[in-house]
C-alpha cells in the first residue's frame, strides 16, 4: 500500500512552502496529487516523478523566472495602467503575439 503525504509533508520533502504546492495545484502544474474528499494527498512516487521531470533534487527549488518590467505605470482608482507600446514590447520579447491586454490590478 502506498503511503500518502499531506500537502505540508510533501512541501517539506520538496523544500517548498505548502502554499506553493497549493498554488501549483490551482494552476494545474506541479506534482500529481489525489483528492480524498476535501483532503489533498501526495505519494512519494508522484513527488519523485515530478522532481525527475523538472530536473530537480529534493530541497532544490526551481530557478525563478526573471521579472519582466512593463515600465512606468499610472494608478487610477486602484487600477494600474501601462503604456500600450511598453506592454507590446514586453509581449513581443516573450513571444506572445496578438494578445488581448487589459489594465492590471495594482
Amino acid at each position: 500500500m502506498e503511503r500518502l503525504m499531506t500537502r505540508k509533508q510533501a512541501a517539506e520533502y520538496l523544500g517548498f512552502a505548502p502554499q506553493t504546492l497549493a498554488r501549483y495545484a490551482w494552476l494545474g502544474k506541479g506534482p500529481r496529487f489525489k483528492k480524498l474528499g476535501k483532503l489533498v494527498r501526495y505519494t512519494l512516487e508522484d513527488l519523485e516523478a515530478w522532481i525527475k521531470d523538472e530536473g530537480l533534487t529534493p530541497g532544490n527549488k526551481p530557478e525563478p523566472k526573471p521579472a519582466v518590467s512593463l515600465g512606468p505605470r499610472v494608478v487610477i482608482g486602484g487600477v494600474a495602467y501601462y503604456r500600450e507600446d511598453e506592454v507590446g514590447r514586453v509581449l513581443h520579447q516573450l513571444g506572445v503575439e496578438g494578445a488581448i491586454c487589459w489594465p492590471a490590478s495594482a
